[in-house]
């Protein structure tokens, strides 16, 4: 049987200068996880206008097991303008269909069947949906074999100490950039010294079982709270941009994860999603069937 993978969030329209593309870190996840093999379902909402429809139709075809609620509020959308090296800058668009995320029977019965939950900070910037998320987590973490991962994603100012305590104290797996990094070690380790030391202390200060840290070509690191350690390089490649490069990193972890792979492989499959998905404009890529291989 196939294990479920739920992501819980944001899905909209990333706008480029040169025309709109389907994105969201919670749907850019799911949608790799699909093509992973795994059940993915997507917990999200959109509104009842033309952009909502036509997210409903590109996802009918994907493979995702989308539970989009509509909403009277628009269907949501980001600014998105890009540097030279591919590096995206973000303005989303303010009380959008994802502001306002139900939990309802029917949400509380799919977070008691996950194997494995994503979610971010983004989605609640609204106290509609960060109460939504918190009692979807509070259910999965009944579930003691679920994987609940927190991909901080910070955008913008859609982000406090408070909200990320809450957050990290209802996960057990954490994804983060180096420049998110700062900003936790900010916020509760103002003494720690390099990146590895920031990690193991952020690992014991909430009790998480991995921390997991990207830093772009500078590549990334996996530490584990049974000391294990993972250092992986960036390879180089013909960068497009890297705009769902992150959720492509973590689909990859987690399908490894889950798949039962040691730590080293896991992060492995990592690099390598995350690194293809940067040689294509967008973030939502067909996996070709070489790369989907590597994950059975």
């Amino acid at each position: 049987m196939k294990k479920t993978v739920v992501s819980i969030g944001e899905i909209l329209w990333d706008v480029f200068p040169q025309g709109k593309r389907l994105g969201g870190a919670p749907a850019n996840f799911a949608w790799n996880m699909a093509q992973l093999g795994y059940r993915a379902r997507l917990l999200t909402a959109v509104g009842r206008d033309e952009l909502g429809r036509e997210i409903l139709q590109r996802l009918a075809p994907s493979g995702l097991d989308a539970d989009v609620q509509q909403t009277d509020y628009p269907t949501g959308s980001v600014q998105v303008e890009t540097d030279a090296a591919g590096v995206p800058t973000y303005r989303f668009r303010a009380d959008v269909a994802w502001d306002h995320l139900r939990f309802t029977e029917a949400e509380a019965a799919m977070a008691a069947s996950a194997d494995c939950v994503c979610y971010g900070t983004l989605a609640s910037r609204s106290t509609e949906t960060a109460r939504s998320l918190e009692a979807f987590l509070q259910v999965v973490a009944r579930r003691k074999t679920a994987c609940r991962v927190f991909d901080v994603n910070l955008r913008q100012d859609f982000y406090s100490r408070e909200l990320i305590e809450r957050l990290l104290g209802l996960s057990d797996v954490v994804k983060v950039n180096e420049e998110e990094l700062e900003v936790l070690a900010g916020m509760w380790l103002p003494g720690a010294g390099d990146r590895e030391e920031k990690c193991r202390e952020l690992l014991a200060r909430f009790g998480l079982r991995l921390v997991v840290l990207t830093c772009g070509g500078q590549g990334s690191l996996v530490v584990c709270s049974d000391g294990e350690i993972s250092r992986k390089s960036s390879p180089v490649i013909e960068i497009a941009d890297t705009v769902g490069a992150g959720d492509a990193f973590t689909a990859g972890f987690c399908a490894g994860l889950l798949g039962g792979k040691r730590l080293e492989r896991c992060h492995e499959l990592g690099v390598e999603l995350a690194s293809f998905v940067c040689t294509r404009p967008g973030a939502m890529q067909q996996i070709p069937q070489a790369l989907r291989e590597k994950f059975f």
